[in-house]
């Protein structure tokens, strides 16, 4: 598990190749904070991906989204 006790943030994670490679992360033992703009899709990505993954909707066109991202509480721990 290459990605274990890692966190990554995924932006455009609700769709495409974002959603890809969140789910990747997760395969690769990682948690992953899927960011988007839209809640239907992100819900859905976060719903698969289970307990690793958190949800943040935020648009990158306002510059205050990214330290609203960045400080955003990460996905539940790994089971020990």
């Amino acid at each position: 598990m290459r990605l274990r006790d890692k966190v990554i943030i995924v932006t455009g994670g609700t769709s495409g190749i974002g959603k890809a490679i969140a789910e990747r992360v997760v395969a690769e033992g990682g948690k992953v904070l899927v960011h988007g703009i839209e809640r239907k899709d992100g819900e859905a990505v976060v719903a698969r991906l289970g307990a690793r993954a958190a949800l943040h909707l935020d648009d990158l066109a306002d510059p205050a989204s990214p330290p609203r991202i960045r400080n955003r509480p990460c996905p539940s721990p790994s089971p020990a």
